[in-house]
């Protein structure tokens, strides 16, 4: 590892520039290097690294328009799939970037300006509702839309047949079941806190509670691995991974957008994908979903603190 570091002498020889540069570059931190004594070493591998990403970071792409991406984050769904897979083709040519966060970072990232939209499906017992009670805590002064895409049913997944007669969360505190759980600051984690408090249970009276993976799927897949027995999530991951599913709750999953967002052009494509023909035909053939409501406006106006 000795023999990659560079003097300054080499790094200004290696980059084609004058010795006075080097010395400016690394005293602000423009340039990766390490101070030894009186002494700048740079790592000639991170040097490469470094100029490759400073190139990429200059590339203009000829046919790619920053207005033409709707970049998205929140709460893991199929859905973000299938738009990203249906809006890339003519006539819509929208690129959309999804993060699966879960919905309470979905909810703080689009606070911070980074996303366009958040889908989120957060519930609140004090109110009996879903979303609109959590956008104070990451949107307090925004005028914001909360638009409503679908319902989906919530549910305990289990192993084909159910070996270990789950029926209820209750029967996740059993000492021979074993959860996997979702993330903390997704809503279906939250989903699972309420039901515990409800019951009077603790988390830590369920065995795996703190075996966490960021997707219904890969929950799923634990179960079908035999990572534990029981996990909460949506129907579809369930029905497709050859898992039993049992109802718990019809939740209804929403989109929140900056009111300043509403009429740029990917947003709009996406609402006008969602209400079209082939966006219902796709949703009415997949376990677990009700769109009779899609793209209703639920609420619109200045989030209160």
């Amino acid at each position: 590892m000795m023999d990659d570091l560079m003097t300054a002498d080499e790094v200004a020889a290696y980059l084609k520039i004058n010795l006075k540069s080097v010395y400016h570059f690394a005293n602000h931190g423009d340039i990766p290097a390490t101070r030894i004594g009186n002494k700048w070493l740079f790592p000639k591998r991170i040097i490469d690294e470094w100029i490759f990403d400073s190139a990429k970071k200059n590339v203009r792409s000829a046919t790619l328009d920053y207005r033409d991406i709707l970049l998205s984050i929140g709460s893991n769904d199929p859905f973000w799939e299938i738009l990203s897979n249906e809006l890339i083709r003519k006539p819509y040519d929208t690129v959309v970037p999804y993060a699966s966060v879960g919905s309470a970072e979905g909810l703080r990232a689009l606070g911070a300006g980074k996303a366009l939209l958040a889908g989120i499906h957060l519930y609140d017992p004090a109110t009996d509702s879903y979303n609109r009670p959590f956008l104070p805590q990451h949107l307090s002064g925004r005028r914001v839309t909360l638009i409503h895409l679908f319902n989906r049913r919530q549910g305990l997944m289990v192993r084909g047949g159910n070996p270990k007669s789950i029926r209820s969360v209750k029967d996740l505190t059993r000492s021979d079941v074993s959860l996997v759980n979702r993330r903390q600051g997704t809503g279906t984690r939250q989903l699972l806190d309420f039901y515990l408090t409800n019951e009077g249970f603790a988390s830590d009276a369920v065995r795996g509670y703190d075996h966490e993976v960021d997707t219904h799927f890969e929950l799923a897949l634990s179960i079908l691995e035999g990572k534990g027995d029981a996990g909460i999530g949506i129907e579809i991951a369930a029905r497709y991974s050859g898992l039993d599913f049992i109802p718990l709750k019809e939740e209804s999953y929403d989109i929140v957008l900056l009111n300043e967002y509403l009429n740029l052009k990917p947003v709009q494509v996406m609402l006008d994908f969602v209400k079209s023909q082939r966006f219902r035909k796709i949703m009415e053939g997949l376990p677990g979903y009700d769109i009779s409501d899609r793209c209703s406006s639920l609420w619109e106006g200045t989030v209160g603190v």
